[in-house]
């Protein structure tokens, strides 16, 4: 390749590159046929019968037609052209030295279907010819000076075509009459009345276009020093070595890196948004982290909202979309907007479409791939974070997978847009998990009441705490988080939140002396009551307070609280926690 081709190729290639990709659009891919002609015609072969007017004069392709009515094209010879080569950048030097008819093809089948620029005086017409015929044409202005050598570029995607010249495009077009018209590329001079035609080609380029999509998300490495070694939430509780950002940020560092893409670099204080400092916002919320390391995408909304109220930048809501079907994250990457994927244990950035069906390309914030079949594993979700500026209400609920929690509406129906799931987290290097809780999420619900149906996985009487948030329609958080004792499948224990969209909500409990009763019955079945007289005056003394009065019902709370402790070497520990926490329960209620 000379000198004049390596520096305009390359330089090209790099200034073409690097906007496509700030634009989103696809991206120039391998090269895969050069000529600089230092072999002569090697590579080509003759479609006119005229192959005796073409000749190499200084390393360059030099055709010069003396005679009227006469057309001269060469293209690739078979064993250097590959039919797959569809969409392709076509590139070349081109020197006008004599005559009035100057051209260029491509997309060349046969010599009765083929595209080609014809340069005639001032002009340009661009045609299509099918099966003889000119079917589509289009022209206008363009000056070619005599002897002077233009580096010109085609680029050819599916009947769009492009011509530049150094650089600068000189005009684009969609072809309606395309149809899988792809062909090889072509050198071409004519001559009609007026001869005779010179012209010089020289530093052929052919570079396949790439259908893959790539957004450019600014990539982040939880594993970067800087934060690495920083505990992330409060791991220290739950996991057993190796406590930091680098260890378990993944969806931390994930978020960040979406965040950047849409311009949401600092705090309202100014701040920098980093892997640290997000950590550290979390840590400083109720709302922040929600389970062992899991981080809570409405407060991540409620942010974002604070950042929008102070800055006027976009607001972002946040979606899930389960299961493995990669249509949403398509769609979504296509209208410019990048996504965060889940695999078990792990989430990642996605951020474009490479050219194989069935994958996307990644930026991982913890492991070096670049595609998301590398992992080899189900994807089990798509996280979205959607630029709007509406509604962002929603309830979350989270809990341990001790205890089942049902939402439903006030009329017992269960409501659009809930879903639950178990999550976790896993380290980098996959040897440690975070616990697993159960994400309960209803995304836009109406204002009115909803009812937690809440229940002991052990079909005995346990004592639970459900982290509850409810957010209104602009991200006001109303912290609803309660602890008290899950019921059984008979005598579920009942939590109803008023919601309201445009205000706060509130929280109350069916817990009950019925509730105490059955958990008396269901202790003393079970031996933690270990003396049937025991469990006898409890239910008494229970049943006494069921039928009291509601200014007495405090008397009674006081008894059995008493009894309890009188009682206590006969109940287990575990029985008299669950006791304890209903009684308070009831007090609360009363």
């Amino acid at each position: 390749m000379k000198f004049r081709q390596i520096i305009n190729y390359f330089f090209g290639c790099l200034v073409g590159t690097s906007i496509l990709f700030i634009n989103s659009q696809p991206i120039h891919a391998q090269t895969v046929f050069t000529d600089d002609f230092s072999q002569e015609y090697q590579k080509w072969q003759d479609v006119r019968n005229t192959f005796d007017l073409w000749s190499i004069v200084n390393q360059q392709s030099d055709v010069f037609i003396n005679t009227g009515s006469t057309l001269a094209e060469i293209i690739p010879k078979d064993e250097y052209w590959n039919s797959s080569w569809k969409n392709y950048v076509y590139e070349l030097d081109y020197t006008y030295l004599e005559g009035a008819d100057k051209a260029l093809s491509f997309w060349f089948k046969d010599i009765f279907n083929w595209y080609q620029f014809h340069f005639i005086g001032n002009n340009y017409i661009l045609s299509h010819i099918k099966n003889g015929q000119e079917v589509w044409r289009q022209d206008g202005p363009l000056v070619l000076e005599v002897g002077k050598t233009y580096h010109m570029e085609v680029h050819l995607k599916e009947g769009n075509i492009q011509f530049f010249i150094e650089g600068v495009k000189q005009f684009e077009y969609d072809d309606p009459t395309f149809e899988n018209d792809h062909g090889r590329i072509g050198l071409k001079a004519g001559a009609g009345a007026i001869f005779p035609t010179h012209v010089q080609f020289d530093n052929i380029v052919v570079s396949l276009i790439s259908n893959a999509f790539i957004l450019p998300v600014t990539p982040l490495k939880q594993t970067n020093p800087s934060w690495s070694s920083i505990e992330y939430d409060t791991a220290t509780n739950w996991a057993t070595e190796n406590f930091g950002i680098g260890d378990w940020g993944c969806l931390l560092t994930s978020i960040n890196m979406i965040l950047k893409y849409h311009n949401i670099s600092h705090f309202v204080d100014g701040t920098e948004i980093t892997p640290k400092t997000l950590n550290e916002w979390l840590n400083n919320q109720a709302d922040g982290f929600i389970g062992p390391g899991l981080v809570n995408w409405s407060a991540i909304s409620r942010l974002v909202k604070q950042i929008h109220d102070a800055t006027g930048l976009v607001n972002l809501e946040y979606s899930r979309i389960a299961g493995d079907n990669l249509e949403t994250a398509t769609t979504e990457i296509q209208n410019n907007k990048p996504i965060i994927l889940e695999i078990p244990g792990h989430f990642f950035v996605g951020n474009g479409i490479p050219e194989a069906e069935n994958d996307l390309t990644i930026v991982d914030p913890s492991y070096d791939f670049t595609l998301l079949s590398q992992h080899q594993t189900q994807l089990l979700s798509t996280r979205l974070l959607t630029p709007s500026f509406t509604d962002l209400s929603f309830i979350h609920a989270s809990h341990a997978d001790t205890i089942s929690v049902l939402i439903t509406d006030q009329g017992g129906a269960i409501p659009p847009n809930y879903e639950t799931y178990p999550q976790f987290i896993s380290n980098s290097n996959r040897t440690q998990q975070s616990p697993s809780f159960v994400l309960h999420e209803l995304a836009k619900p109406t204002t009115g009441s909803y009812r937690l149906s809440i229940t002991s996985n052990a079909q005995l009487p346990q004592p639970y705490t459900l982290k509850l948030f409810a957010y209104n329609i602009t991200a006001d958080v109303s912290d609803l988080t309660y602890t008290g004792v899950a019921g059984t499948t008979e005598k579920p224990t009942i939590l109803t939140v008023s919601f309201d969209k445009h205000s706060s909500s509130s929280i109350t409990t069916n817990s009950s002396f019925e509730h105490l009763l059955s958990d008396i019955q269901i202790f003393s079945s079970t031996s933690k009551i270990q003396k049937k007289y025991i469990a006898f005056e409890l239910s008494q003394l229970t049943q006494s307070a069921i039928e009291a009065s509601v200014g007495n019902k405090p008397r009674y709370i006081q008894a059995l609280t008493k009894s309890l402790n009188w009682y206590s070497p006969y109940i287990s520990s575990e029985a008299k926690t669950i006791l304890f926490e209903r009684l308070t329960e009831i007090q609360n209620n009363l």
